[in-house]
């Protein structure tokens, strides 16, 4: 049964690619530059319209699946997005026509999220101060992005490939000259070329990325780094990804975009146009977690934890002497909303108020990232700024678990109905309880293994402004 925004449009494209079909046959409309795509006809069935929008229903309203012989011809709007991410969400529907051919789809599209998320966790992990630059990824991470990832919308890929470009780069220019390691080197590549070909605007959020560690790192650090070979290949490898990118676009309009339902009235000044896409940009409810067809809210307070972690990042980052650092964060923040802004802006005559706060993400994750790695060098109120980690850590597991249990309500009795409700419209295909209390072991396994880190990572404590080393330990690493 589909269950999110988009999923159908995503499944069939998803489909189709795996199929080896690109192009599709338009179906020009006056909102919506639909494709045809010949897809597996059990993917043609479900329509979520009894609960889309409707948080009270359950999913039980949704008309159960059967298999479905031979093929149909199924439309999307998402028909001119990069393949790379349907071509591999798309395989299951290769392997079986049964109603798991969904499920398997979004095992495969979570795995693909899970793997990024772990490089990011990873390479946090690597950096000087790994405790509070792996909290400040676990702040990226919120609970709409492990919403997305469960579900076939690039959209969680992005995002999780995102983050762990963040983490990719800020490794990279943050080590001594025995580092970065050949991997480190290797999975900024992989990282690189595998965000840029994900959604239309990926080289975009891509350049923004890149820019915003350049000018952390500092002109001399980044000379030292694009001196090394194995770097200069991987620039070479993501130029050729973008490139092909780029030529997709342009060749199966991949900025082509479906009306939205938020139309701007045609006597309104630009003035007032800019101002409601400003309103847009600032959805911070939207990057937190609004689930279902952003109709499900997570619990009030999930909302002021995770604001006042925001705000506590922000107000450490201001208090750093580093100017260098500060600027970088703010012109950041300042991008978040500006580049956003001007994008709605643009297209809001002709097509009406696009976007929401999730398709913004992979530039805003960098903000938390950042900002986490910046207070963590602070040496004054060392045991004040332990204390307000673990607070912080536990604060983000306990909202992340609130936000399962929140998604698996709506679609179990539909919000309005008790939460601990035994007789539910619809079950998932395991254990309501066994569902939860897994996701609340692994919450506390992250929280064990991220306690473990060491607040300083064995390095050379040379440096303190941008990044952690002086530029001469980022000689050029031959061989």
């Amino acid at each position: 049964k589909y269950a999110s925004p988009d999923e159908p449009a995503h499944a069939i494209k998803a489909a189709a690619n795996a199929r080896g079909e690109f192009r599709g046959t338009p179906h020009y409309t006056d909102q919506v530059p639909f494709v045809g795509f010949k897809v597996p006809a059990t993917l043609l069935q479900g329509n979520p319209a009894c609960v889309a929008f409707k948080p009270a229903e359950s999913a039980a309203c949704l008309p159960l699946w059967t298999t479905k012989p031979g093929t149909g011809e199924g439309l999307t709007y998402v028909g001119g997005y990069p393949p790379i991410y349907y071509v591999l969400v798309g395989v299951p529907s290769l392997l079986t026509t049964s109603p798991t051919m969904l499920l398997w789809m979004r095992l495969v599209s979570a795995a693909l999220s899970a793997l990024f998320l772990s490089v990011a966790f990873i390479m946090a992990s690597r950096v000087r101060h790994a405790r509070w630059t792996v909290l400040g990824v676990a702040t990226a991470a919120s609970p709409i992005v492990m919403f997305l990832a469960g579900m076939v919308n690039p959209n969680g890929f992005e995002i999780s490939a995102a983050i762990a470009l963040w983490c990719c780069l800020l490794a990279l220019v943050t080590s001594p000259r025995e580092r970065p390691n050949r991997s480190t080197v290797i999975w900024t590549t992989i990282t690189a070329a595998v965000f840029v070909q994900v959604r239309s605007l990926s080289l975009l959020w891509a350049a923004v990325i890149g820019l915003t560690i350049l000018a952390l790192a500092g002109w001399s650090r980044s000379s030292a780094l694009l001196s090394r070979r194995d770097v200069r290949i991987g620039l070479i490898a993501f130029g050729m990804c973008a490139e092909f990118v780029v030529l997709w676009i342009l060749m199966m309009g991949g900025l082509e975009v479906q009306d939205s339902l938020r139309y701007v009235d045609p006597t309104a000044s630009n003035f007032e146009v800019l101002r409601t896409a400003l309103r847009n940009s600032l959805e911070i409810k939207q990057m937190i977690g609004i689930l279902g067809w952003l109709d499900t809210y997570l619990p009030p307070w999930c909302y002021v934890a995770w604001e006042t972690i925001l705000i506590a990042l922000a107000i450490g980052v201001l208090l750093r002497r580093d100017l260098r650092t500060i600027a970088v964060v703010l012109a950041l923040a300042a991008a978040v909303i500006a580049i956003p802004t001007l994008l709605i802006y643009a297209k809001a005559r002709e097509h009406g108020i696009l976007g929401q706060g999730r398709d913004f993400l992979p530039i805003a994750v960098g903000v938390p990232i950042l900002g986490a790695y910046a207070i963590a060098r602070r040496n004054q109120f060392r045991a004040l700024i332990s204390t307000a980690a673990a607070l912080i850590g536990g604060t983000i597991a306990a909202v992340q678990l609130a936000g399962f249990v929140q998604a698996l309500h709506r679609y179990r009795t539909g919000v309005n109905a008790p939460i601990l409700t035994y007789d539910a419209p619809w079950r998932p295909p395991i254990s309501p309880l066994l569902a939860v209390a897994a996701f609340a072991v692994l919450q506390v396994a992250f929280l064990i293994w991220w306690m473990s880190l060491p607040h300083v990572t064995r390095r050379m404590d040379a440096g303190v402004s941008g990044c952690d080393v002086d530029a001469e330990h980022l000689a050029p690493a031959h061989g």
